[in-house]
């Protein structure tokens, strides 16, 4: 089982020192893991603090009954109950908590009033999920971060607007994978965590938001984001951590919105071993929710599957590279599996962090292809793999689509060129050098009525009236949204067979529309 939170030892804690002996705090620890019958593993699990879990619990536990003048100090590491805790213990009392202790001895609420606003954070019990996929919310727990949140940040207007940073990510970072972040709080206010990547925080001063750059200089001086204070991610390309003025986080919004997106993207697509949500804290969602003023969605713990034991294990720290030395079992894994939308890659291709190696072949697909593309894409259906080289010591690239270097990029495209020089071709809605070396556009056209592509050719392009088809630039909210869907392959059976579906089979399908 888990180690009980504080609140729960107290009451077993008091019953130890009820033979009025002393006992030390080592024993205190020892016979409460025997007596909640937690495992090797449970007592060794650590906090940040490098103190087991167990041993911080039963040391808060300690702290509040002395607190409350039922247990006192007899020598370094010892403790006894006292005349007050033996008056309590003979009323045989279901439990023992907080309020308990609060609604008897008027000094245990001077002790809470003294305490920061992060220790009686970490004094509280842990969020549990329940089996129906919800999260329990602890009484009194939004509200206290509400009253943190407008004390340290008193501006009104600037206390609703940085919010919508978490909001913003925490939308993107679900769809990515609802089981890889969380919301925690910190000794000086709220920070999400992108796998283990710091995606975005708020604090009384400052604002710290995660991109994918470069950042120029325009930006960094409207939003007053010194270069001295940024933090590069090593192992993501591109990677920075802004700090700059919380007042100006309006603004930041909308200078840094898909920087942002792009880093959760990239930063999600990373995860490869587990992530575990016992700090996250659902009522800062609600909390956030509330201001932003709409339903936020709150992480789904992984379950304990095979699938899961198997991407644990061959999962690697987000701090560390990708290792290339021999292991026991032969050469370890130098390829990194991943999910990324389309919206995140077409503006990897816009800022050049995407780009083409020199060796790759031209653009030679012709129109026909990129509708089938879309098609598919449309549909569902999957359309294979992309594969990309991370580099930092990029030497002759070029960008997608063009022949200009891509001086800037950081992955450079090793399978997947057409299907991404389409896609952004058709998107953004820009001319890309063909086959033959002359700048091309790409026009497909798409009617929403019944879902159906077709290349746009005269016919299309001025039909009389209502019949107007749409041009699918006109529709890229819809492709390019947050929701777009996914380059994938298809999943089939127990233990996770991967199966590549060429292109051939996708495209001869008996066809849906009529002619």
């Amino acid at each position: 089982m888990a180690v009980p939170d504080f609140q729960t030892l107290m009451l077993p804690l008091l019953k130890l020192a009820g033979d009025g002996q002393q006992h030390t705090f080592a024993e205190a620890v020892e016979r409460l893991g025997q007596e909640f019958q937690l495992s090797d593993d449970d007592r060794a699990q650590l906090l940040n603090s490098g103190q087991t879990r167990l041993y911080n619990r039963v040391g808060w536990t300690t702290t509040y009954l002395k607190k409350a003048g039922l247990l006192q100090a007899v020598g370094p590491g010892r403790f006894q109950l006292i005349d007050r805790g033996r008056d309590d213990l003979s009323s045989r009392p279901a439990t023992i908590d907080v309020a308990f202790l609060e609604s008897r001895f008027p000094e245990m609420s001077e002790f809470r009033k003294a305490r920061s606003r992060r220790e009686v954070a970490d004094e509280e019990p842990s969020a549990t999920f329940n089996a129906d996929g919800t999260w329990n919310q602890r009484a009194g727990v939004e509200g206290r971060i509400r009253e943190a949140v407008e004390l340290s940040i008193p501006n009104e207007t600037t206390r609703l607007a940085a919010p919508h940073f978490l909001a913003l990510a925490i939308d993107n970072a679900d769809e990515e994978r609802g089981n890889a972040w969380y919301l925690r709080e910190t000794e000086h206010g709220l920070r999400l965590m992108t796998g283990r990547l710091i995606a975005c925080e708020i604090a009384p001063s400052k604002m710290r938001v995660s991109v994918i750059g470069p950042i120029g200089d325009d930006v960094r001086g409207a939003l007053g984001a010194e270069v001295e204070s940024d933090e590069e991610f090593k192992k993501l390309p591109g990677g920075l951590l802004l700090t700059f003025p919380i007042e100006h986080a309006a603004e930041a919004l909308d200078v840094l919105r898909d920087g942002l997106n792009s880093f959760v993207d990239m930063a999600m697509a990373r995860v490869r071993r587990a992530v575990s949500l016992e700090d996250h804290v659902p009522e800062a969602v609600v909390y956030i929710a509330s201001v932003v003023g709409r339903e936020l969605p709150q992480p789904k713990p992984v379950t304990e599957t095979q699938d899961s034991e198997q991407l644990d294990d061959a999962s690697d720290e987000d701090d560390e590279g990708t290792s290339r030395e021999p292991t026991l079992g032969g050469r370890a894994p130098i390829f990194e599996l991943g999910q990324r939308s389309i919206a995140g890659l077409m503006s990897a291709i816009e800022d050049e962090v995407i780009a083409l190696p020199d060796l790759q072949r031209p653009f030679v697909w012709e129109d026909t292809s990129v509708l089938k593309l879309l098609d598919s894409l449309f549909v569902g259906f999957p359309v294979g793999t992309l594969v990309f080289w991370h580099t930092s010591n990029v030497k002759g690239a070029r960008a997608l689509g063009s022949e200009r270097p891509g001086l800037r990029a950081t992955e450079l495209v090793i399978d997947g060129q057409q299907r991404l020089t389409s896609l952004y071709a058709v998107m953004r809605g820009v001319d890309v050098v063909g086959k033959d070396g002359a700048m091309r556009k790409i026009t497909i056209a798409f009617r929403p009525r019944d879902g159906r592509f077709e290349v746009a050719g005269a016919a299309i392009s001025s039909p009389p009236g209502a019949r107007r088809a749409s041009c699918l630039q006109g529709c890229a909210k819809m492709a390019g949204s947050r929701r777009a869907v996914h380059f994938c392959v298809t999943v089939r059976g127990a233990g996770s067979v991967f199966q590549h579906v060429p292109h051939s089979e996708l495209y001869h399908r008996p066809a849906r529309f009529p002619q």
